[in-house]
């Protein structure tokens, strides 16, 4: 009787399988030509999701199990580092390459910091998400030249690109405790906060 696993009289398993028993000699009494599935599924060779195919298929001619898989940038669970975001595709497990890429957000990367004269106006990149949220807007009243009109005075901060909220404000000085209180033609200062002297008619 043929032995299993005979194709033109030549022992091959079938794809995905590889050869765990040996060549029927003629002189047996029973069939030593037995195939064992690869590892990850056999002919499917579906690695888990998260991973890669790091081997090749099992073409039926060898004793060995050439089909390994190995983990994706990330993980299984494409976790990015703080400060960074997905910017590429979940492994499925049936293809070859890493496709779970990530790239460093802009202002800071893991170190969220705008410029001076700007606010966080977005929020930090924890690594999960899959575009970049660290976004700066710039403050109102010069940016990083802090400055109010003439007839104002500064009654907020300079912005240090640390904060998420706009810091840099000005107030009329019509609104100054000091307006119309000292006899002075010289008009509101812009430099000071408050300003050393108010105007007197607050124009």
């Amino acid at each position: 009787t043929a032995c299993q696993n005979t194709i033109s009289g030549t022992y091959k398993c079938a794809v995905g399988y590889r050869k765990s028993g040996s060549t029927c000699s003629g002189g047996s009494t029973t069939d030593t030509q037995s195939c064992t599935a690869c590892n990850y599924n056999g002919a499917s060779y579906q690695c888990p999701s998260g991973n890669r195919r790091a081997g090749n298929i099992c073409s039926g001619d060898t004793t060995g199990d050439t089909q390994t898989c190995a983990v994706c940038n990330g993980g299984t669970s494409y976790q990015c580092s703080n400060g960074s975001y997905r910017s590429g595709s979940t492994c499925s497990g049936l293809q070859n390459i890493d496709s779970q890429s990530c790239t460093t957000c802009i202002n800071g990367g893991a170190i969220y910091q705008c410029g001076l004269g700007s606010y966080k106006s977005g929020s930090a990149c924890s690594g999960t998400g899959n575009s970049d949220t660290q976004t700066c807007s710039v403050c109102l009243y010069g940016g990083s030249v802090y400055s109010c009109a003439v007839g104002e005075y500064k009654t907020g901060t300079p912005c240090t690109g640390t904060t998420a909220t706009d810091t840099q404000k000005c107030s009329s000085c019509a609104t100054h405790p000091n307006c119309n209180k000292l006899s002075t033609t010289i008009p509101c200062l812009i430099s000071t906060t408050p300003p050393t002297k108010a105007c007197q008619t607050c124009n």
